[in-house]
């Protein structure tokens, strides 16, 4: 018997299992995940006790054609007067994912600290650990005025800052995480004076 969940999300670690629980001698078997981009053997053992359950993790790759791929989990179990074939369909999917960008406030005035944060979160409200390639910021004229390569985040968040002049162009400012396609905006302002 085999043990694997139908719904591989990538990416993540998963477990398969395979459990014998009659064995009449030395068999060896072998479990394969079969995919469009070729097969994986996730395990490969020679069991000669009379019952084994064993498992092993593997990285689940990403779906031929990006978002999701049919494949298929094969057993193969040979011995003497033995020869069993399995075989069940699995389905990989890329976990949709949505990528945040807060700042510790919304309006700034020059010379202060822009302090900012980014998460990326799966569809199971999980954080993600994966490289941002590129963040940048811009200011009210489009110049990039900043910008951070691979920004790895630290248990799921990112946390960067920006110093702003002294005399900094006023309005809004665009921060965004180019791979995920995501921005955040904040304002720059003069001090009000109130007589």
């Amino acid at each position: 018997m085999v043990v694997i969940p139908a719904d591989l999300h990538y990416p993540s670690s998963q477990a398969a299992c395979v459990h014998i629980n009659y064995n009449a001698g030395k068999l060896y078997a072998t479990l394969v995940l079969e995919r469009s981009g070729g097969q994986d053997v996730l395990l490969r053992k020679e069991i000669t006790k009379e019952k084994t359950f064993e498992c092993v993790k593997f990285q689940v790759v990403l779906p031929a054609n990006s978002t999701e791929e049919v494949a298929r989990i094969k057993l193969f179990i040979t011995g003497r007067r033995i020869d069993i074939h399995e075989e069940k369909k699995v389905l990989i999917r890329r976990v949709n994912s949505g990528t945040f960008i807060q700042t510790d406030k919304p309006i700034y005035k020059p010379g202060q600290t822009v302090k900012f944060r980014i998460v990326t979160l799966n569809e199971d409200f999980i954080p993600l650990n994966d490289m941002y390639p590129l963040v940048f910021l811009q200011d009210p004229n489009n110049n990039r005025i900043g910008q951070w390569l691979d920004v790895a985040p630290q248990e799921g968040i990112a946390d960067l800052y920006f110093q702003l002049a002294a005399e900094p162009p006023l309005g809004t400012y665009i921060i965004s995480v180019a791979k995920e396609n995501a921005h955040s905006s904040f304002s720059v302002e003069e001090y009000a004076v109130i007589r």
